[in-house]
């Protein structure tokens, strides 16, 4: 916690706890990478079909069918993602995967703005004593990142809410 404090003196941690820098640790921008992946899936002949949801697919001997409620589609190979409807379109995997809804908060820094931007705050995980998981990313324009990382409230996709409550706020400032 001294050598910590000593890099980083944003964070305060008990001295009972290990802190492991990651040298290589880096950040990866969602909206980039989802481009990235689409513009490598065209160039491989990959069709994309936008504003259509999958109702139902079959593998056979022929290849794969995709059913929209647009069209039938049918390729030789199909790629599934695991989305928050991925159980509703593969029942085997129904007793699976389980939707969690997930907070993330952007926390406009009180004062030393420089202390917190990336080349002086680091990515950060952090495990409580109490198993409670919590992750942060330095300021990138809109505030410090944190969320907890599992803990939320597990449902179906359209039975979550998808907006923030200050009980989801207040956790994670407390931290």
């Amino acid at each position: 916690s001294d050598a910590l404090a000593a890099r980083y003196p944003q964070f305060r941690v008990d001295r009972s706890m290990i802190a492991v820098s990651e040298d290589d640790a880096g950040i990866l921008y969602p909206e980039t990478c989802v481009r990235a992946f689409l513009e490598g899936a065209r160039a491989a002949k990959a069709e994309l079909r936008y504003g259509e949801s999958a109702q139902e697919w079959t593998c056979g001997p022929e290849g794969v069918r995709v059913g929209t409620a647009r069209e039938r589609y049918s390729g030789g190979a199909l790629v599934l993602t695991a989305g928050s409807g991925m159980s509703e379109l593969v029942a085997e995997l129904r007793a699976h995967l389980r939707v969690e809804r997930q907070v993330v908060a952007h926390f406009a820094p009180a004062s030393e703005h420089a202390a917190l931007e990336l080349r002086r705050f680091p990515i950060f995980c952090l495990e409580e004593p109490n198993g409670a998981f919590y992750y942060g990313f330095p300021d990138l324009g809109s505030g410090c990142k944190i969320a907890r990382h599992h803990g939320g409230a597990t449902g179906e996709p359209d039975d979550l809410s998808r907006q923030p409550m200050e009980a989801d706020i207040a956790e994670i400032r407390g931290f």
